[in-house]
């Protein structure tokens, strides 16, 4: 029997987004499977559900089908993370399933044709789990200042998680002043071919990561404090932005349309003020509090990606980058037909 096909006894984390509307987090699950040493995907059965208990429906059987499998690097030898999509026992996706939105978006022909590449960029606090009853923005302010060291200390360990694991990371460091730990994931540069969807995968996987390491050490992660206010910045590239001769006015209708849209799209305004807080619509070529960023060594390219600085720390990914891909739709119109096609978007989130 060769190795490809010679099965061991594993276990299998199967992860899938919750149904909290406000902060989704990802839920998990274990089972025992006897897998060979390379699997596929379809080694990897779907499993049930039951919604009620991750606020998902009211005793609701519900099917993860599974949609992507990564090394699992807390377990010693081989063990599997599976992401899976939520659906109802029809086989159509959960009405929280904004995984399948995405991933439908990204295969229509007007979307598939911009070639769009993105980087998420994670900010999060750490607190001990001790201090947590103690909420004051002081104390959280203080807890982040003492704790530096061990917080680079799991952001180290997160990163080298995340590569075993067979994410797209990027970077990572400890912002200073604040301390606060970031994470990239997506383009390593302007040339490096990153699968929204694949990118958007990974960020649910890399903050699973993050807080399995976070409990080892007693600490939690906080995505959204008034004392330690984080963000999930998202860069995109498309087919344009990186033409060398026509990028920089390609990013500049961009942002124009995403300005555009906050004023004419009422459908999202709930969407809108939990993932974007800020009403600051400014955009600069390096400005770092700009809501819209063009790196400097983009404006010395002339080409390459922009940056929304907007977005909250908390944010669901796939909803994120379904909201970016709409503006995408109009921002190759005219002026005069782009006024008009925003008024007729339809951002689904």
């Amino acid at each position: 029997m060769t190795k490809h096909h010679r099965s061991g006894i594993c276990s299998v984390d199967y992860l899938w987004v919750d149904g909290n509307r406000y902060i989704a987090r990802l839920k998990s699950k274990s089972r025992v499977l006897a897998l060979p040493d390379v699997p596929d995907l379809v080694h990897f059965p779907a499993w049930t559900l039951d919604g009620s208990l991750t606020g998902q429906g009211d005793s609701e059987e519900l099917i993860l089908n599974p949609v992507r499998w990564y090394l699992n690097p807390l377990k010693a030898g081989r063990h599997y993370l599976v992401l899976c999509e939520v659906n109802d026992v029809t086989g159509y996706a959960h009405f929280g399933n904004h995984r399948s939105g995405l991933r439908l978006l990204l295969r229509t022909a007007d979307i598939a044709a911009h070639q769009v590449w993105i980087g998420l960029s994670q900010q999060y606090s750490l607190l001990q789990i001790s201090d947590l009853a103690d909420g004051s923005v002081g104390r959280v302010q203080e807890e982040c200042q003492e704790q530096s060291s061990l917080h680079a200390l799991i952001a180290d360990a997160h990163a080298t998680a995340c590569l075993e694991a067979g994410l797209h990371l990027h970077s990572w460091h400890l912002v200073p002043h604040l301390q606060l730990p970031v994470f990239q994931l997506g383009m390593r540069s302007d040339d490096d071919d990153c699968d929204p969807l694949k990118v958007s995968d990974d960020l649910w996987v890399a903050r699973y990561l993050l807080e399995q390491l976070s409990s080892i050490h007693h600490q939690t992660v906080i995505y959204d404090h008034l004392a330690t206010p984080a963000s999930l910045s998202l860069s995109v590239s498309t087919l344009n932005t990186r033409d060398k001769s026509a990028g920089m006015a390609a990013m500049l209708r961009i942002i124009a349309v995403l300005e555009m849209l906050e004023v004419v799209d009422k459908t999202s305004r709930e969407f809108k003020h939990q993932f974007f807080p800020s009403e600051n619509f400014e955009s600069g070529y390096t400005s770092r509090k700009a809501a819209f960023r063009i790196p400097s060594q983009v404006v010395l390219a002339r080409r390459g990606h922009l940056v929304d600085q907007r977005p909250r720390a908390k944010a669901d990914p796939y909803r994120l980058v379904q909201y970016l891909l709409g503006s995408l739709r109009v921002s190759d119109f005219s002026t005069d037909r782009r006024s008009e096609s925003l008024s007729q978007i339809q951002v689904s989130i």
